[in-house]
Formats: C-alpha cells, structure tokens, sequence
C-alpha cells in the first residue's frame, strides 16, 4: 500500500493513504436479531460518519490491513529522518486512540441502557461509532509500527511542501501524485490541513 508523506510548515507530518475500497464484515449464522442490528447500525453510522473524523484517524484506519507500507517521501528527507518521524508519528496515535477507545466504549456501555427505547438512541450510537473509529486508528497504527516498510524518494512532494500556502500553484503535480500513487483526493486531503 502507497503512503505519501511530507511535512507542513509546522514540521507536522502529514500523510495520505492509497485508496483502498472498505472491507465488510459478515454476520456470522449465529448471531442474534438484535445484536445484528446493533452492530449494523454501528458499522453503518460509522461509514458514513468516518469523513467528518481526524484526517490522520482516517488514515491510521485504513492502513490496518496493509501487509506492506511503500512511503512515498520528499527528496529532501532521509529514508532514516523518514522512518523516525513515522514511527513517532504511529506510537503517538496507538497511545492516544487506545486512551480514546477506552473512553467512548464505556460511554456507549452507559449509554447502551437506553438502547430498547424507540428512536434513534445517540447517547449510545455515537460513543460506540467513535469507539469504533478508534479501534480501527489503533489497530492501523499498530500495523504501522510492525509491517515492513519500504522507501522511495519523490521530487513532487518536495514541490507540494514548499507551496502548501499557493496550492493553485502545485495542482498539476498533485494530480501526478494522486496518479502515480492512486491517492483520491489528495488536494482537499490538503486543503483540510490548511484548514481553508
């Protein structure tokens, strides 16, 4: 799997994941009427929820099925100063989500008391698609700090890091990059980090 990384003027890492279609999961023969709608109702909030989460949660959630990261880098970057930084970047995430994850399942657990009341029940649904969302960043953060990684240096990036304040001024080479490396979306990925 493709991960474009470089850094804002901040020295903040930023990454962006290659487009990967969601994995579903089945429900098993024997689970229960209502267990099954739960966890549906789950799974399918948190789908179309997961857009309005944390940038770097979303891409932590979508690397943990990877088997291999090829992390595509600025020419200026070391593969080392690279894997340093991502390493830092992916035990910070595991230690935040796993703290959050803990956080949210017991607000869903208390909020699961309401649950056989009609209606849409938020105080339990909510807490549990963000427990969810942060198993999902923990577990891809996880798999961040064990596969293998690999390195390949990219000119464009060093381009797009040294105009991120004139994005109109990189747009071809953000197209090449979305291209090359079959990231969707790249430059509103980026135009959420600037926060425009």
């Amino acid at each position: 799997m493709n991960l474009l990384f470089f850094e804002t003027a901040a020295g903040e890492p930023f990454l962006a994941v290659q487009s990967a279609p969601e994995p579903t999961g089945e429900a098993s023969p024997g689970d229960e009427t209502l267990w099954r709608r739960i966890r549906s109702g789950v799974q399918d909030s948190y789908r179309k929820l997961k857009d309005r989460f944390d940038h770097a949660e979303r891409v932590c959630s979508a690397i943990r099925h990877a088997q291999s990261l090829s992390v595509i880098h600025p020419a200026r970057l070391s593969p080392e100063q690279v894997q340093k930084k991502l390493l830092d970047f992916f035990k910070l995430r595991y230690s935040k989500h796993g703290r959050w994850l803990v956080v949210d399942f017991l607000l869903a657990g208390a909020g699961s008391v309401l649950t056989p009341l009609p209606g849409p029940n938020v105080f339990f649904f909510y807490p549990a698609v963000r427990a969810l969302s942060h198993y999902f960043a923990r577990s891809g953060a996880g798999k961040g700090l064990q596969v293998e990684l690999s390195f390949a240096a990219e000119p464009l990036l060093d381009s797009v890091e040294s105009h991120l304040g004139r994005l109109e001024a990189v747009e071809e080479p953000i197209q090449e990059l979305e291209r090359r490396y079959s990231v969707d979306g790249l430059m509103e990925q980026i135009k959420t980090l600037k926060g425009s």
